[in-house]
C-alpha cells in the first residue's frame, strides 16, 4: 500500500510541477511578446489586462457550470453574483485590479530577465505592511532573508544594462499591491464562504467593470482602434491564449498546493523563477552583467529562504500553542 502511494506521488509530483512551470513561464513570455513584441504588439496594457480577465471570467462561468457533470472539475463552484457580497469586496477588488495593472506595466517596461528582480520586494512589503497594519511581528531570520532580497534588488538594478526607471517604479508598486492582497484576502474570504474560486469570480467581474473607464481615460481606445494588429487572427489567438493561461495559472497553483507538500511548492517557485530568467536570456536575447545575474540569484535565494522560514514558523505555531495550553 505504501509502495503504491509512493509510486503515485512519484508520477503526480513531476506532472503537477511541470504543469505549473509551463503555464507560469508561458504566461510571462507571451505577455511580454504582446506588450512589446515586434509583430503582434499592442501598446494598450490596460486593454490587455481587461481581455485576460474577460477570458478568465468566461472560463470560471463555463467550467463552473460543467463541474457537476465532470468530477475532475468538482473544485470549481457554479458562478454566482450577489450585489451585497460584491459591495463588501469592492476594496479587495480594487487591490486585485491594481496588482494586475501594475504587474503588466512593469513587464511592459523591463526585460523578462529583470522581471524577477523588479517584482522581488513583495516579501519586504509583506513584512512591513503586516506590522504597520496589524502589528504582526517578524522573526530575525525572516528579516535577514528580506535583507538578502533587498540587497539583491539593489545589485540587480545596478547591474541591469537596460534599466527602466518606470519599470522599477511599477515593479515596486506592483509588489506593494501583491503584499496588500495577500494580507487582506484572509479578511475578505469569509464573505464568499471561504471559497477562493468564488472570490476570484467577484474580483474578476468587478475589475472588468472598473477597467473600462480607466481604458477610456488613458486614451487606449484610439490606440486599439487604429492598430493594425487587431485585424489579425493570430493576434486574437495569442490574446485568447493569454487569457486561458491567466486562468490556468490559478489552476496550476491550486493543483500544486493540493497534490504536493508546502516545501515542494516553495522549492518549485524558486526553481521556476531561476528557469524563467534563463529562458528569457535565451528566447529574448537579453544580456545580463555579472551584477545583474548576482542580483537575480540573491533575490531568488532570499525569497526561498524567507518562504522556508515562514513555512517552518507556521508549522511550529500550533505546537507552541498546545504546549502553552498544556502548561
Amino acid at each position: 500500500m505504501g509502495d503504491q502511494r509512493d509510486s503515485n506521488e512519484g508520477v503526480t509530483y513531476p506532472l503537477v510541477i511541470g504543469f505549473y512551470f509551463f503555464v507560469s513561464i508561458a504566461l510571462i513570455t507571451s505577455n511580454k511578446v504582446v506588450l512589446s513584441g515586434s509583430t503582434l504588439s499592442l501598446a494598450a496594457p490596460m486593454f490587455i489586462v481587461w481581455y485576460q480577465l474577460l477570458i478568465t471570467l468566461i472560463c470560471l462561468v463555463v467550467l463552473g457550470a460543467l463541474s457537476s457533470r465532470f468530477g475532475m472539475l468538482g473544485f470549481l463552484p457554479k458562478f454566482e453574483f450577489q450585489f451585497d457580497k460584491a459591495y463588501q469586496l469592492l476594496q479587495l477588488s480594487g487591490i486585485f485590479l491594481a496588482m494586475m495593472v501594475f504587474n503588466n506595466l512593469c513587464l511592459y517596461y523591463v526585460e523578462v530577465s529583470f522581471y524577477q528582480v523588479a517584482r522581488s520586494l513583495t516579501v519586504l512589503f509583506n513584512v512591513l505592511l503586516s506590522y504597520q497594519m496589524y502589528g504582526v511581528p517578524t522573526s530575525m531570520q525572516a528579516n535577514r532573508a528580506c535583507g538578502v532580497v533587498f540587497i539583491g534588488f539593489i545589485i540587480g538594478c545596478i547591474g541591469e544594462q537596460h534599466l527602466s526607471i518606470e519599470g522599477v517604479v511599477f515593479g515596486i508598486v506592483s509588489s506593494v499591491f501583491v503584499a496588500l492582497y495577500s494580507i487582506h484576502v484572509k479578511n475578505f474570504i469569509p464573505v464568499v464562504d471561504g471559497n477562493h474560486w468564488k472570490l476570484m469570480m467577484y474580483t474578476t467581474l468587478i475589475s472588468l467593470i472598473f477597467l473600462i473607464p480607466i481604458i477610456l481615460a488613458l486614451g487606449e481606445y484610439p490606440v486599439i482602434a487604429n492598430s493594425p494588429v487587431i485585424y489579425q487572427f493570430d493576434f486574437w489567438m495569442v490574446m485568447t491564449a493569454l487569457g486561458l493561461l491567466s486562468f490556468l495559472i490559478n489552476v496550476a497553483i491550486f493543483l500544486q498546493i493540493r497534490f504536493t507538500t508546502p516545501l515542494i511548492h516553495n522549492i518549485s517557485g524558486t526553481v521556476k523563477a531561476a528557469l524563467q530568467t534563463l529562458i528569457s536570456l535565451w528566447y529574448f536575447g537579453n544580456r545580463e552583467s555579472f551584477l545583474g545575474l548576482l542580483g537575480v540569484a540573491m533575490v531568488v535565494a532570499g525569497s526561498y529562504w524567507y518562504s522556508s522560514i515562514r513555512l517552518f514558523e507556521n508549522q511550529q505555531e500550533p505546537k507552541q500553542k498546545e504546549e502553552k495550553e498544556g502548561a
